[in-house]
């Protein structure tokens, strides 16, 4: 069996009895103002989230500076550049929690990538004629922020979405019904040793699916952005709205391809955690075999069964490896952290936090209020022979 790469230190770190696994909470977060304003809301959350979970200062501030102020300076550019405001909020933060910029994990970009399944169902296939989006994202428990974030920015598209690293978001659906979804493709990039450095100065995932949340409304927008953003993220990226439109936007060492799904008329777009269009395909040194599994076990689904509902979906995520989508290898960093299936149409979330296969579903509609602050969430660990042979 082949390990990828990234993964080797973070196991040396689980022997070392640094990670253990427990029940998590899931937080129901809403954010609503200027930039500034919203800053200072990210501050107050995480202190009041922090007092029950100390651990969750380590998923946003490393324990001293650790960038340069080069370093620090390019990063602001690009994020005023592609970004605008979040420099506002993080400053409005960092000027609560009494910590400079340089400290913040999202200014670093040492997050690890995630894995996930994406797949976007268009009206073709499905029952009432509305686009779903199904994702899957996988993860460790002690690297994920477990908030969902109901965020409105002035002046900005109104969306819900799963934060990463406080201020970046993993996907979401914007109140036009434009949804973004992220995979990883391929070795993940980042400045984690073990991980791949990035063939190029740019963006991560996280602040790209926010900046293209907030900015734009359906996939022509929001392909129009994100093909003049600068990306460092080796990414698969999911994009469809409510008019039946998706494409996928797939990213590998600076190279940066675009499929739409209406070029392949087959009424579905889907990706994991490998290189789909040939053109990166061509430039991958090798794919994960349970990448390679997930996208299988997904394409299955979708070619063989004419029309879905959202339980349809919810269905193949409630299996369990290598059956279905749900994973449970949190001990190597690879287990389900949440699900959803968005229909776009109704601007609906129907999300998990977790596992679906141990913990329930919550439906959520954009521009209706919170239904909680918090959820349990129940984490069983599982380990896969294989899982990280390369093919």
């Amino acid at each position: 069996m082949v390990l990828f790469p990234p993964y080797n230190d973070l196991k040396r770190l689980r022997k070392q009895g640094e990670i253990e696994m427990r029940n998590y909470k899931g937080h129901f977060v809403t954010l609503h103002g200027s930039s500034a304003e919203i800053g200072k809301q990210q501050a107050n959350t995480l202190k009041d989230i922090a007092q029950s979970d100390p651990t969750l200062l380590q998923s946003v501030l490393m324990p001293v500076p650790s960038i340069s102020d080069t370093q620090l300076k390019e990063t602001v550019t690009l994020l005023n550049d592609y970004c605008p405001g979040v420099t506002d909020e993080i400053h409005s933060f960092c000027e609560e929690m009494k910590v400079p910029p340089s400290q913040l994990i999202y200014m670093m970009s040492t997050y690890l990538t995630p894995g996930c399944s994406l797949g976007a169902v268009l009206p073709k296939k499905t029952k009432n004629a509305h686009t779903l989006v199904l994702r899957n994202y996988d993860l460790s428990p002690m690297l994920a922020d477990f908030r969902l974030c109901d965020t409105q920015v002035v002046g900005k598209y109104h969306h819900i979405g799963f934060s990463a690293s406080w201020f970046g978001r993993t996907e979401g659906i914007n109140q036009e019904g434009l949804c973004v979804t992220f995979a990883s493709c391929g070795m993940p990039t980042g400045n984690y040793p073990g991980m791949k450095k990035p063939a190029m100065k740019g963006l991560q995932f996280w602040a790209i699916v926010r900046s293209l949340l907030e900015q734009c409304k359906n996939v022509s927008e929001a392909l129009a952005l994100v093909n003049e953003m600068p990306t460092s993220s080796n990414m698969n990226l999911l994009i469809a709205d409510a008019s039946g439109q998706a494409s996928l936007v797939e990213t590998l060492d600076g190279s940066k391809v675009v499929r739409s799904a209406h070029v392949e008329e087959k009424g579905y777009l889907i990706a994991t955690n490998h290189a789909h269009i040939p053109e990166i395909a061509s430039l991958e040194q090798g794919r994960l075999k349970q990448s390679v599994q997930r996208y299988q076990v997904l394409n299955e689904l979708l070619e063989n069964q004419s029309e879905f509902m959202k339980g349809d979906l919810k269905e193949i995520m409630q299996l369990e490896y290598p059956k279905g989508l749900a994973v449970h290898n949190y001990d190597e960093f690879f287990g389900t952290i949440h699900s959803i299936v968005f229909d776009l149409n109704d601007r609906t979330l129907d999300l998990c936090f977790g596992s679906p296969v141990h913990n329930d579903w919550i439906q959520i509609k954009v521009g209706d209020p919170m239904p909680i602050r918090e959820i349990d969430i129940q984490i069983q660990k599982q380990k896969y022979d294989d899982f990280w042979a390369i093919v």
